[in-house]
């Protein structure tokens, strides 16, 4: 009963994710409940694996830095921001400690059905211009033909683009390792998946979708000779007829972050100037940052750069550093590039159901980066929590699949 209980509630994660507020009483969304009903039986249940308390330390740490923060500040701080980050902790060390490949699969059939609710209403949107009430606020409201991006039951388009292109991550995966009938229903979704990340318009997510597609081909060695190919490509494009972009681009650079120059209100310069903007914070509180919500609170009053409005950072890492101290952000840079080597091993040593799940943990990492900046906010939104939820049960289920067989050698050879 407790095993069905469990796969239910990871396949509706995604679900829940998806209807946000929709699906809620007050601040008790149907997320919020998915999570703690997990957390019970990941207690009672579950399994504890090598690295949970680095997991729960950090989690911990990251926890009282932005109290303290929070507590240093003249103004009232986001708490809420900091019950989402609990809420995200508490999900990875639950999956994780219900770690398998069975819950990874149920978690992809999940967001499937997922993204095929989400599909009749994006094309709604897409064609009519006309969304639900929550998107953007309402702004879109009276204002026929200016938003014909979807968002579904998100507030914006980048939000349902990256919910989007995880979800493309992980049936990409599915498809691989299934065979017959089911690989092919897989393939349709994923085109699906793809057709609406395009309609999202987020070049960022799509530019995701292509580097996860590069990350699991540099598992591969044909995929590396590819890749390889593709790169000397890329280079020559830039150095010849992409040589004036990008002298065009490092201009903008220059002018904003050295300048402060107000080069308008296109997404290119004023994701500069919330750059500059960030790193001043930066500069100014290194240790603590400056507190939960301090970047939007604070970027209301800005004299220096042009933020045209904007209140959040659009960077994920300056979003951590600025609001929680460079040694936060420091400690997820470190996770990420060990992670990413750590995946790549487990890629070049291992073979079946191992390398496949080691290649979308490879593919899902490779587009953190990018990933990051592809929504305004990075604290905060349920399906970062998810993604960052996703990350750690790769990882652990990666490295239980190692200990498992290390365990079985050992038998064999006593």
């Amino acid at each position: 009963m407790t095993r069905i209980l469990t796969r239910v509630l990871v396949a509706l994660l995604p679900l829940t994710v998806l209807f946000g507020t929709y699906a809620a009483v007050g601040p008790l969304t149907s997320f919020r409940v998915g999570v703690a009903a997990l957390a019970v039986i990941a207690l009672i249940k579950g399994t504890s694996w090598p690295r949970q308390w680095p997991l729960i330390i950090f989690g911990l740490a990251w926890v009282v830095v932005g109290v303290v923060s929070g507590l240093m500040v003249s103004w009232t701080p986001a708490w809420g921001d900091l019950a989402n980050l609990v809420i995200g902790f508490v999900l990875a060390w639950a999956l994780s400690r219900l770690r398998s490949e069975g819950v990874l699969g149920d978690l992809t059939c999940g967001w499937e059905v997922a993204i095929l609710i989400s599909l009749p209403i994006a094309v709604w949107e897409h064609h009519t211009t006309r969304h639900l009430s929550q998107f953007i606020d309402g702004q879109w409201q009276g204002r026929p033909l200016v938003y014909p991006l979807p968002g579904t039951f998100f507030p914006n388009p980048n939000y349902y683009a990256l919910f989007l292109v995880l979800g493309l991550g992980l049936i990409a995966w599915h498809a691989v390792v299934k065979g017959g009938w089911q690989r092919w229903c897989h393939v349709v979704v994923a085109l699906a998946s793809f057709y609406l990340l395009w309609l999202t318009g987020s070049k960022l997510c799509l530019m995701g979708a292509v580097l996860m597609a590069i990350g699991a081909a540099l598992t591969w060695k044909y995929g590396r000779i590819v890749v390889g190919a593709g790169a000397v490509a890329a280079v020559v494009l830039v150095l010849g007829p992409g040589r004036a972009t990008l002298l065009s681009a490092w201009n903008d650079v220059i002018a904003v972050l050295v300048q402060h120059a107000n080069l308008g209100s296109r997404s290119w310069p004023v994701r500069l100037s919330l750059l500059g903007f960030g790193l001043h914070l930066i500069a100014t509180h290194p240790l603590v940052g400056v507190g939960p919500g301090g970047f939007a609170h604070l970027s209301r009053d800005s004299t220096v750069y042009s933020l045209h409005h904007k209140t959040n950072p659009h960077n994920g890492l300056i979003h951590v550093a600025s609001d929680y101290g460079v040694l936060v952000a420091a400690v997820l840079v470190v996770a990420w590039a060990w992670g990413i080597v750590r995946a790549f091993q487990r890629c070049a040593h291992r073979s079946g159901q191992t390398r496949h799940i080691a290649r979308l943990y490879t593919a899902m990492m490779f587009a953190v980066p990018v990933l990051m900046m592809a929504n305004s906010v990075f604290v905060g939104p349920n399906v970062v929590a998810l993604w960052m939820a996703v990350l750690v049960l790769l990882d652990t289920v990666v490295g239980s699949r190692d200990t498992v067989m290390a365990r079985r050698a050992a038998r064999e050879e006593a």
